[in-house]
C-alpha cells in the first residue's frame, strides 16, 4: 500500500496490477495473478496518481453511506444511495471503475454480514471476535491507501519477451487534462524478470526462505508452539481427571478444537505470507528441500512433538 496526501504526487509509486481470470475447469470460480509494474512516462505517472486517488474517497463516501444505514435502527445498507456520487467521480475514473468499485464495496459488506452470521451461531467456532463493518481508506488529514480497480474487459496486456505492457482507459477529465489523443490509453510497463528461491522446511524454522537475489526471511512459531503445548498439557490433566469410563469432555473438545484452530490459522498465515513474499520479488520457481524421512523418530520429544502434531 502507497499513502499520498491531498497534494503530494512527488513519489513514484509500484502499481500492483490484479489480473481475474475465470477458470472453467475448476472448482474455484476465480484467481489473481499479481504483476508489479510501472507508468511508461512521467506523464503516465501524474495521471496514475490522480486515478489512484480518486478511488479513495469514492469508496469512503460509499462506506459512509452504507455505514450510516447500518446503525440506523431501521436502515438497510442496501438502500444507500451512491449512485450521484458517479457525476462527481466519473469524470475521473470513468464510469466502469465507478461501478466496479461499487460492486468491491458491496463485497465486503456481504463477506461482513456473513462473518456476523457466523459469529452468531455457535456451530461457527471460529469466528470468535465480532466483526466489524468495512471500513474507510485513510482521509485527507492522513493520506489514501491507494488502490485501482479495472473491470476485466476493460484493459488488455501486450507480452513482450523481455517487456509487456498494460492499458486501460480512464475518465475523460483525465484524458483532457493530460493530452491524451484519440483511443490512447493509460500504459504500465512490467519488465518480464524473475527468479527463483529456495525453500527449507525445518523444526525450529518452520520455513527458512532465500532468493537468487540474496534476499532471505526465516518463519519461526515458537510462541504458538508454546501456546500449543500449553493446550495439550492442560488437555492432558483435564483428561486424567475423567473417570475410568469416560475418555473426553465438552470441555476438553473446545480446548482440543482451540489448540487445532490456532495451530492451523498460524500455519496458513505463514504460508500466505510466505507467498506474498516470494510474488512481490517475482518469484517464479521455488525449489523445496529434500522432505524425505523427516517425519522419521528424532531423538528430541520436542522436536517429535514439532513435527508430527504442529
Amino acid at each position: 500500500m502507497y499513502k499520498t496526501t491531498r497534494h503530494n504526487y512527488s513519489v513514484i509509486p509500484t502499481f500492483i496490477f490484479q489480473r481475474h481470470v475465470i477458470f472453467r475447469v475448476s472448482d474455484q470460480p476465480q484467481r489473481t495473478n499479481t504483476y508489479t509494474a510501472i507508468p511508461a512516462n512521467d506523464r503516465y505517472k501524474q495521471c496514475l496518481f490522480e486515478w489512484l486517488t480518486a478511488h479513495a474517497p469514492l469508496w469512503n463516501q460509499i462506506t459512509y453511506r452504507r455505514r450510516q444505514q447500518y446503525v440506523s435502527e431501521e436502515g438497510d445498507v442496501w438502500d444507500a444511495d451512491y449512485t450521484d456520487l458517479y457525476d462527481e467521480y466519473a469524470p475521473l475514473l470513468g464510469t466502469a471503475t465507478c461501478q466496479q468499485l461499487a460492486r468491491k464495496n458491496s463485497e465486503a459488506w456481504r463477506s461482513h454480514f456473513e462473518l456476523l452470521s457466523m459469529y452468531h451461531d455457535e456451530s461457527h467456532p471460529s469466528v470468535t471476535d465480532k466483526p466489524s463493518p468495512p471500513g474507510y481508506w485513510g482521509n485527507r488529514d492522513d493520506g489514501y491507501e491507494l488502490h485501482g480497480l479495472v473491470r476485466n474487459d476493460l484493459y488488455t496486456f501486450d507480452w513482450g519477451e523481455r517487456r509487456s505492457t498494460l492499458e486501460f482507459g480512464v475518465g475523460d477529465v483525465l484524458e483532457d487534462k493530460y493530452g491524451f489523443e484519440h483511443n490512447e490509453r493509460l500504459t504500465l510497463d512490467s519488465e518480464n524478470t524473475t527468479q527463483a528461491a529456495a525453500i527449507d522446511v525445518g523444526a525450529n524454522n518452520t520455513l527458512a526462505i532465500v532468493t537468487e537475489d540474496g534476499d532471505s526471511a526465516v518463519y519461526h512459531a515458537r510462541p504458538e508452539f508454546e501456546r500449543f503445548q500449553t493446550q495439550s498439557e492442560r488437555i492432558a490433566t483435564l483428561q486424567s481427571e475423567l473417570p475410568d469410563d469416560q475418555w473426553t469432555s465438552n470441555r476438553i473438545k473446545r480446548i482440543y478444537d482451540d489448540r487445532s484452530r490456532k495451530r492451523d490459522h498460524s500455519r496458513d498465515a505463514a504460508v500466505k505470507h510466505a507467498a506474498e513474499w516470494l510474488l512481490e520479488r517475482n518469484v517464479d520457481t521455488v525449489y523445496v528441500g529434500d522432505l524425505t524421512d523427516v517425519l522419521d523418530t528424532h531423538w528430541s520429544a520436542e522436536v517429535n512433538e514439532k513435527t508430527h502434531a504442529f
